[in-house]
């Protein structure tokens, strides 16, 4: 088997009015390996069941953008305005984010050493 050296993924940026579980739902039914996770879309009070879902679908976390996803305003996120402000928002997501993440990439990894 001829294995590409890298993972094809595609960042819910690309499908913006879609929610979270639709984006899950429809990249895992057309094969597609990865995905970005967009914070925006996420359930603000609760990310685990979301994120766990990516796995449940054999799909894996190639990277996230956080709400807050550039270093300077822009039309998405105009606020905070400096760049340090925007760097801990930004770091703050980081944050919240890594457990169920991890919790998602291993079970994927390891439904991946089943297969």
């Amino acid at each position: 088997m001829n294995i590409p050296p890298y993972t094809f993924g595609i960042s819910e940026f690309t499908k913006w009015p879609w929610s979270f579980e639709r984006d899950v739902a429809t990249y895992a039914r057309h094969g597609i390996a990865a995905i970005e996770i967009t914070e925006f879309k996420l359930d603000r009070n609760d990310y685990a069941p979301q994120l766990e879902s990516i796995a449940a679908h054999g799909l894996a976390i190639s990277s996230v953008q956080s709400t807050v996803h550039s270093l300077f305003p822009d039309s998405l996120a105009p606020q905070p305005s400096a760049p340090e402000d925007r760097l801990r928002r930004s770091s703050s997501s980081r944050a919240r984010l890594p457990a169920a993440m991890r919790a998602a990439s291993t079970t994927k990894r390891s439904n991946r050493s089943r297969g």
